[in-house]
């Protein structure tokens, strides 16, 4: 080879300085001159190919990515089935992989890996080498995602999509590595097409929904248990899909035209830099205007939750007081065996895989980020925070540790932070004296300063009883919620009775003598007509042995002892085992005594009323309630007694008696489907369709629940089918599809045997939302749930969380989201602790 260039060379000068003493101008020869060391070079390759085959999986020269995986080779180790991020740098084996995983790749990397290297045949088939390139959906992530949405099984569809991909590659010399055959190689490092049939890894069944806050996607899994690695494996799936998105989005129209480098540094980009995200947020007090509480505080932190663009799942549970200046928030941070197994390299010019270290110190990189990036959003959420708590967990099968812990200063952060430039992370949380240890930039365990649950973030007032509670509500957050006294929003009638039994039980012991006596005593105590009732009660039958002495037995009786309780326990277990006669005549004897005494009927502006909820008492307030009423409790067994009644009535054919006990339950609790629902039934036995229709739409009118919006429309549907109104019937199955429940797969069978008996209903195709809102419409039939119901959902359960009626707070936020299915609702919900024990 050495004869063949200096023979070159020498031909070469020669036939320049004869070109040049001729007088041919400079230019030219200098043209001349470069064809011709490309040509030789060209040959010189193509000698080295023939004579070394293996060339291209030759090692390189040692580069800074090639320093960093030696450097994982001396340091550290991982156990790979948990995750685990603590470096154990005595363990060998690891470092073996390592060093395999850290020689640089040929070309062929892009395709999965094989017992053995196939041969050029394989690879590139001769009679496919001119194929027509067809536009593969990878190339395209907004699309994709959109289509996986309606996917039975989307990872299978993306395992598909990825395999293609890789057949396309095969049938080419010399492929081209673009936006498609990228993202197929990072599809394929997440594990699509890798163990799905291995048992400890096997694919959950799983469904693709695109959050509309953000655009990313979210892959739900749809099976109440999965492993560890099954569900790491679906994230690292799902965080595939929204690093092309992220990308695509970065890219614009030029991601068709962008190479596999330009891909890759946009991904690293947009990872580096998620804390500028926490600055494009306009949510300063200053700016958004409004009251600046409890409510603005954790709606904005949620919203934010919900809207950042991160390539990687966000879960994080968090605290906050506004009165105190205090939040808290611990993240869930992900495994690094969801980050990338492959990154660009500069020096090398090309694709290298990651070792396990590299893995780790990218998680730790991006955790320390993301910490920021949260405290950043909290701080901005309301004014009145002045420290922000922050913690970052890491939990696997077996193990959960903390990895760091802060406590942010709002002044100080904001004097130490540039977000739109966090080069240094860890530099942040050591001047703010953090928790953190980093060996080699990965995380190790450190002890977290912090409980969820401290007083300072959540409060004791917050869970006094409502129905005990002496509080004048002010008077905007009365207004909003129809009370003037948090007492007013209470709905438990035997409230007075269990807080008593619970400080019954702390005296009690397993002495007849002395329970009587704890009891006497407390009915003295406390001068009160039904406390004493029941303190009286409840010793007599301590006296005659009725009553067993652990405490559980003694205060299940004081509390819920009394005849009509028993009675309806009675009742129940009569109904169940076929004796409803003797259900009905016991429990009309037990209610006729307060029937003829008229003790729980309405005067004047005294009404009585029964609710299954904090969140129905308010909206019954909002909704209901006339101006000056005084609503009192009825006690639970009366209510149920008069529901049991009606049904059993029904069962037993008197139609018209059970009418009316149905009636008389739906006007003690007005939003409860179940009283309207068997007053329906009792009108279809009548033959009344119009009148059981009126009574589904007043149904409607008060919904505030999937269940009973989705039960409303599937009994219209139902009847509107019987009657001939076949276009109304659709349209009611529809919306009831709409709102889930366990009536959504009888709804959509019924749906389906309605368009096979009645084909014209298609002949345009489905109706869409709108149509069938319209053809609603025009029967009057309401929009469920109507516009005055949520906003006053909205408005009680925003100021129940300002003033800091928990009990009545979480009741609401949970209506609110799981009415609204808003993935911000639910973060604000479980925002909401726990009442604290005692």
């Amino acid at each position: 080879m050495s004869i063949v260039l200096i023979i070159g060379v020498a031909v070469l000068i020669a036939g320049l300085l004869f070109m040049l003493q001729s007088g041919i101008q400079l230019e030219l020869i200098v043209f001349v001159g470069v064809v011709t060391i490309e040509t030789i070079a060209l040959i010189l390759t193509l000698a080295r190919r023939k004579a070394s085959p293996d060339t291209d999986q030759a090692t390189v020269p040692v580069s800074d990515d090639a320093t960093l995986a030696q450097s994982a080779q001396k340091s550290s180790t991982t156990d790979i089935s948990e995750g685990l991020i603590h470096e154990n740098p005595n363990d060998t084996e690891q470092v073996e992989h390592d060093t395999e995983e850290a020689s640089t790749p040929s070309d062929s990397t892009l395709l999965p890996a094989t017992d053995e290297t196939a041969s050029s045949e394989e690879m590139y088939p001769e009679e496919d080498s001119q194929a027509p390139a067809q536009s593969n959906p990878l190339a395209h992530p907004s699309a994709l995602v959109d289509s996986l949405t309606q996917a039975v099984n989307p990872l299978a569809t993306l395992a598909e999509l990825v395999e293609d991909t890789f057949d396309q590659v095969r049938k080419v010399p010399e492929p081209t590595y673009g936006a498609a055959e990228t993202f197929a190689r990072w599809l394929s490092e997440a594990g699509l097409g890798e163990g799905l049939d291995s048992e400890e890894a096997e694919m959950p069944r799983t469904r693709l929904v695109r959050l509309y806050r953000n655009s990313l996607a979210y892959i739900r899994i749809e099976q109440p248990e999965t492993t560890y690695v099954a569900r790491r494996k679906v994230l690292a799936v799902e965080a595939v899909l929204n690093r092309m998105l992220i990308v695509e989005s970065l890219a614009g129209e030029g991601l068709s035209e962008d190479g596999e480098g330009e891909l890759y540094r946009l991904a690293q980009s947009a990872q580096d830099s998620i804390c500028a995200q926490a600055a494009q947020f306009e949510w300063a007090i200053g700016r958004r205007g409004g009251k600046d509480g409890e409510w603005a505080a954790r709606s904005i932190i949620a919203t934010q939750f919900e809207s950042w663009t991160l390539p990687y799942r966000l879960e994080a549970t968090f605290r906050c007081s506004t009165l105190n200046s205090e939040a808290a928030v611990e993240i869930r941070l992900p495994d690094p065996e969801v980050f990338p197994r492959s990154r660009w390299s500069r020096e090398l010019g090309r694709v290298i895989p990651t070792t396990g270290f590299m893995r780790k110190r990218t998680a730790s990189a991006y955790a320390l980020r993301l910490g920021i990036l949260v405290a950043a959003g909290m701080f901005e959420a309301s004014g009145h925070l002045r420290h922000v708590h922050v913690a970052g967990v890491f939990d696997t099968a077996r193990r959960h540790c903390c990895l760091f812990s802060v406590r942010f200063d709002a002044d100080r952060f904001r004097m130490l932070v540039d977000l739109e430039a966090v080069s240094d992370p860890a530099s942040i949380y050591r001047s703010c004296n953090a928790r953190l240890h980093l060996t080699h930039g990965v995380l190790d365990p450190v002890d977290q300063h912090f409980s969820l649950d401290e007083e300072r973030f959540c409060p004791r007032r917050r869970y006094a009883t409502p129905e005990l509670s002496q509080r004048v509500l002010p008077t905007a957050e009365g207004k909003m919620l129809g009370a003037t006294r948090v007492a007013d929003l209470g709905c438990d009638g035997e409230a007075k009775l269990r807080s008593l039994g619970d400080k019954l039980s702390r005296s009690l012991t397993d002495s007849c003598e002395n329970n009587v006596r704890a009891l006497l005593n407390l009915a003295y105590r406390e001068n009160d007509a039904a406390v004493t009732e029941a303190a009286q009660r409840t010793s007599e039958r301590l006296i005659t042995g009725e009553v067993g002495l652990t405490p559980d037995e003694v205060v299940d009786d004081f509390v819920a002892g009394d005849n009509l309780t028993r009675s309806v326990n009675k009742a129940l277990v009569d109904i169940t085992h076929g004796r409803t006669q003797e259900a009905i005549n016991n429990l009309a004897d037990v209610l006729a005594p307060l029937e003829m005494e008229g003790a729980y009927e309405d005067q004047a502006n005294i009404t009585w009323r029964s609710f299954r909820s904090y969140a129905e008492r308010a909206l019954y307030n909002r909704l209901e309630a006339v101006e000056g009423e005084l609503c009192n409790i009825v006690p639970t067994a009366y209510y149920d007694a008069h529901l049991l009644l009606a049904s059993a009535l029904l069962e037993r054919g008197h139609t018209d008696a059970a009418l009316g006990e149905a009636r008389l339950v739906s006007h003690l609790d007005p939003l409860d489907e179940r009283a309207r629902l068997r007053a329906v039934r009792a009108l279809e036995v009548k033959g009344d369709i119009d009148g059981a229709m009126r009574e589904l739409e007043e149904l409607l009118e008060l919904a505030y629940t999937p269940e009973g919006v989705a039960v409303g429309y599937y009994r219209l549907a139902f009847m509107c089918w019987q009657s001939g109104d076949i276009e109304g019937a659709d349209a009611c199955y529809r919306r009831a599809l709409r709102f889930p429940s366990e009536l959504s797969l009888a709804a959509a069978t019924e749906l389906t045997a309605l368009n096979a008996t009645n084909p014209s209903l298609l002949v345009n195709g489905a109706p869409d939302d709108e149509e069938v809102n319209q053809r609603l419409v025009e029967r009057g039939i309401p929009l469920a749930p109507i516009t005055p119901v949520t906003d006053a959902l909205m408005e009680c359960t925003a100021a129940a969380i300002d003033v800091e009626v928990f009990p009545v707070a979480r009741s609401l936020a949970r209506a609110l989201a799981r009415l609204s299915g808003d993935d911000a609702a639910f973060t604000i919900a479980d925002s909401l602790e726990n009442e604290p024990d005692d």
